[in-house]
């Protein structure tokens, strides 16, 4: 099973705790994909994911923007994965 991480970040904890996560599936052999939404490439295909796990931080309430805008625009592949 391939699985794809999706992490926003502002102090680095969240990557860290992403990183846990990657490392933590790649121990029970799964293929993961660890990704930094400010470099997710425009063109991302989520059809080879069985999984897609997204975190980010919050700060004064909300959601790193680029992370929003990632969710938006997968929302149907997301849901349908």
């Amino acid at each position: 099973m391939k699985v794809l991480i999706v992490y926003g970040t502002s102090a680095g904890q969240t990557s860290k705790i992403a990183g846990h996560i990657a490392r933590t599936l790649k121990d029970r052999e799964y293929g993961v994909d660890l990704v930094n939404g400010r470099t997710i490439p425009a063109n991302l295909d989520l059809a080879p994911y069985a999984a897609v796990i997204v975190g980010a931080s919050v700060r004064a309430g909300r959601f790193q923007r680029y992370i929003l805008d990632f969710v938006k625009m997968h929302r149907d592949q997301i849901r349908a994965i």
